[in-house]
């Protein structure tokens, strides 16, 4: 009984379709034959004697897909590492997105965040081989998945509908991902690949290399596995943002242009190892390190419209004549985020029994450090020439013209000697989060009635501990030159490749970080700024379950309830004219039950239908004991939050008309109550406990997340996939899937505000079309998301939406020999940016352009 938090890697008490038996095996390298023989063999199942079978490249991928899709005793949705190969995908989040109901959140236009059907990432849970991951970041629980590299990867399945065996914090959903089998393959194998990529909007060329190998000893009992993967990846984005939104007078009130130069190194390795120490005796060690090193240097020119006088809105155009402030920054920081996962284990079977102990330790961490941020002011008006007029056209509200009016307000706005140094800042901050799981999961098999049942039970713990500790450093006096004149943009000036306007002079990272680090790294400590988010947080976790299935003629159910105690608490700062520790706890229970029936009325027709009821805890910058005061406004932590809680319902019907196809449709239902909400406490029986503390003698607005709301969402899945191998030549070869979801959400604020879900959108679909023949395979691959909210805003004025976003990408492999394949990639083939609006499309909150990005590669397969 191999990960009971992942049960498609079970092979629970039931008939097991030709199919999913003869693709068992085929996860690791397409090209290699699989018996159905020995793939029943390792899985223990129904070991009737079927012919061989060969599946290779994007059928195998498929096949190898739906046989966890079919066998799942829940609702899955899979990949495995042929499918990931299939796709330009950098990294494991981008690979999800191939999957019903899965959108991505986008970071410099890589996919980072897996959204589950419309559901916050945070709301999620990520784990490796079964266990979890902690989350890299400072104040969330959504795990980056672009930290991890897909050649590490050997499956990644999406569970949406949980049994009482899984953990359960996971509303929207739980992605594993699964790394190498050592006793999937028999004999000595390995895979290497060398690749070659190219980002027009900065012109550079990128190198990719990766190995993936393993053996057996001759008796079968050890096994090793273990990959590498290695890139650097130079690229980078234009972009327009409007700090700030816009005003009552429809006046942005800080537009910007930023540009930003990227480099991203990613190392991944992963080394697992099986022995069998008898047949029925397995022992196993998994290990997985990541390290995502991401320099970032961003420039930036801001013109503040709000501090300006003489401000007028004309037909989309706001017009400025007088005191105008702009300023002129550079920043640019270093940020490394490590994940380090490893798992032991043992696995015994013994007649009717069968039991998996297992013991985790996962570790993620965040280093943003040496960040420097320099920053060159101006303020321009009347007094520099009556004929200024600074303008910001928005007619066109996707690309608005943001400069000077005229060729004398240009030139003022150009100049670099008129821009004298106003701001230097020194930060380095730090994020640990690592989590302790030990789990016993014990299985029987049994006669009920005469059917074949099983019944399982277990325990689990999870000691989690997090902190969070930020710094902030700048000087009391800012520093001038020799001759005690200021520094100007002038003394650093260099030229910018931005596409969205005329940026006028940059600022030169190194210039600025020889001349200004050691200033600033050694200047005074901002109090506020180092100690308002630091915190020490522990979470512990003991959860215990009971679980049975049941076989009928024709359906299998599956019912259990678990019961999960969480145990928190967390240490921060009362920071305003006083710095002082504070701490506080909570501790809740939750009983979490679930039923999933599956019918099967023919031989290629199934049916599921269940329920499960699910949480998500508070997310760690929410819940941490801490109180910022700043002048009137203060921010508080609130430890006392209850999770959210889901009821969540699913029906889906699948029909499976050939060995590489599959037709379903599903309905998705969740409730969640307790949905956790920033809200303005003054007034409130919230804010009582703080009447009386003294530092509250000044605050007139105090922001803390409560328990305030609920949501609902319904939807729809819709998924296909064929391949035509009834057709005759050429055309067998042809391949084609798509999916479609479409999910409606809100939820409602405690003022009676209702609001989309955040990230939530409407539509979601994907579509690939493929050709696989004699060596040769293409795949075109679109996936679209429909416009979400993103961030809400008191007032509602500022709400911030993403727009829709469709995005084209092409693969073509062709196999020159067994060993010896070649390929290209061609990635956001037309150019598609990233776009965001405040309230709805009229105001344009940011524009990001990234280009598009090829690759070339050899891969070597022995």
């Amino acid at each position: 009984m191999r990960d009971t938090n992942n049960p498609t890697n079970r092979e629970p008490l039931r008939r097991r379709l030709s199919l999913a038996a003869a693709v068992a095996g085929a996860t690791a390298l397409a090209t290699l034959p699989v018996t159905v023989n020995t793939a029943r063999a390792q899985a223990g199942g129904d070991e009737s004697v079927l012919e061989e079978v060969t599946v290779t490249g994007i059928r195998a991928a498929t096949a190898n897909a739906l046989s966890r899709q079919r066998n799942a005793d829940n609702l899955v949705s899979a990949l495995s590492t042929d499918d990931i190969g299939n796709f330009p995908d950098q990294n494991v989040a981008e690979a999800t997105r191939r999957l019903p109901g899965i959108s991505v959140e986008n970071d410099q236009g890589e996919g980072r965040f897996v959204i589950i059907r419309g559901i916050d990432p945070n709301l999620n849970t990520t784990t490796i081989n079964g266990f979890s991951v902690p989350s890299p970041q400072r104040d969330g629980r959504q795990v980056a998945l672009d930290v991890i590299p897909s050649d590490l990867v050997s499956a990644i399945v999406v569970t949406k509908l949980p049994t009482a065996s899984m953990d359960g914090d996971a509303i929207g959903g739980s992605i594993d991902v699964e790394t190498l089998n050592p006793l999937e393959r028999e004999g000595l194998w390995f895979s290497s690949r060398v690749e070659g990529g190219y980002s027009d909007l900065t012109d550079d060329f990128n190198p990719k290399l990766s190995f993936t190998g393993g053996t057996q000893s001759d008796d079968g009992r050890l096994g090793v596995a273990g990959a590498i993967s290695w890139s650097d990846r130079d690229f980078g984005s234009d972009n327009i943002e409007i700090d700030g939104g816009f005003r009552d007078n429809d006046s942005p009130s800080e537009p910007e242009f930023r540009n930003y130069t990227i480099s991203r190194e990613r190392l991944g390795v992963a080394l697992n190892v099986d022995f069998r120490a008898a047949d029925n005796t397995l022992l196993y060690v998994k290990s997985l390190y990541s390290d995502f090193d991401d320099f970032e240097a961003r420039q930036r020119t801001e013109f503040a419209i709000r501090d300006a006088d003489a401000v007028t809105v004309n037909n989309g155009v706001t017009r400025v004549t007088d005191n105008l402030r702009v300023d002129r920054d550079q920043r640019a920081r270093r940020q490394r985020q490590k994940i380090y996962a490893v798992q032991s284990g043992i696995e015994l079977d013994r007649d009717v029994w069968s039991v998996d102990i297992g013991l985790g330790y996962a570790r993620a961490e965040e280093d943003e450090t040496d960040r420097l941020s320099t920053e060159f002011r101006r303020t321009f008006g009347q007094a520099d020439s009556p004929d200024f007029l600074f303008e910001y056209d928005a007619r066109d509200p996707k690309r608005p013209r943001i400069g000077g009016a005229n060729s004398t307000t240009q030139a003022l706005l150009q100049s670099a000697q008129l821009f004298e140094l106003d701001g230097l800042e020194y930060e380095d901050n730090r994020t640990r989060d690592e989590e302790w799981a030990a789990h016993i999961d014990i299985a029987r098999e049994l006669q009920i009635g005469g059917r074949r049942s099983e019944i399982q039970f277990g325990a689990k713990v999870r000691l989690r501990d997090k902190d969070n500790d930020q710094s902030l450093w700048a000087p009391d006096e800012l520093p001038t030159k020799a001759d005690g004149s200021p520094y100007t943009a002038a003394d650093f000036a260099q030229s910018a490749d931005y596409g969205l306007g005329d940026f006028g002079p940059a600022i030169g990272e190194s210039a600025v970080r020889r001349e200004f680090e050691a200033i600033a790294r050694n200047g005074e400590l901002d109090v506020f700024e180092s100690f308002a988010a630091d915190y020490d947080a522990s979470e512990d976790i003991y959860a215990g379950y009971v679980q049975a299935l049941v076989e009928f003629d024709r359906v299998r159910v599956t019912g259990g309830i678990r019961v999960e105690r969480t145990e928190f608490s967390s240490t921060g700062f009362l920071v305003g004219e006083d710095l002082t520790s504070i701490r506080d706890d909570n501790s809740y229970t939750n009983v979490l039950p679930s039923l999933v029936a599956v019918f099967e009325p023919r031989e290629d027709l199934i049916v599921r239908a269940g329920y499960a009821r699910t949480l998500s805890r508070p997310l760690v910058d929410a819940a941490v004991t801490r109180i910022a005061i700043d002048d009137e406004d203060a921010d508080i932590g609130n430890a006392q939050l209850d999770p959210f809680v889901s009821d969540n319902l699913d029906i889906t019907i699948e029909y499976y008309p050939g060995r590489f196809s599959v037709l379903s449709a599903g309905l998705f239902y969740k409730d969640i109550s307790d949905f956790i909400v920033d809200q303005d406490i003054i007034g409130t029986a919230a804010f009582a406990p703080f009447a009386d503390n003294p530092a509250f003698e000044d605050v007139t607005s105090a922001i803390q997340a409560q328990n305030a709301a609920s949501a609902e969402l319904l939807g729809i899945e819709l998924n296909a996939q064929h391949a035509f191998d009834n057709l005759p030549a050429p055309f067998d070869g042809l391949i084609v899937a798509a999916n479609y979801t479409y999910s409606d959400g809100e939820t409602e604020l405690a003022d009676g505000r209702k609001v989309p879900l955040p990230r939530q959108s409407e539509n979601l679909a994907s579509a690939t079309i493929g050709y696989e023949k004699d060596g040769i395979s293409v795949r075109l691959a679109m996936a679209y998301r429909s416009r979400y909210l993103e961030e809400l805003d008191s007032e509602g004025f500022r709400d911030r939406f993403v727009e829709s976003h469709l995005q084209y990408d092409l693969t073509a492999k062709y196999d020159i020999s067994d060993q010896l394949q070649i390929y290209a990639e061609w990635i956001n083939i037309d150019d598609r940016p990233y776009h965001a609006t405040f309230d709805g499309k009229r105001y344009l909150a940011q524009i990001e352009e990234y280009g598009w990005s090829a690759a070339f590669g050899l891969k070597f397969t022995y």
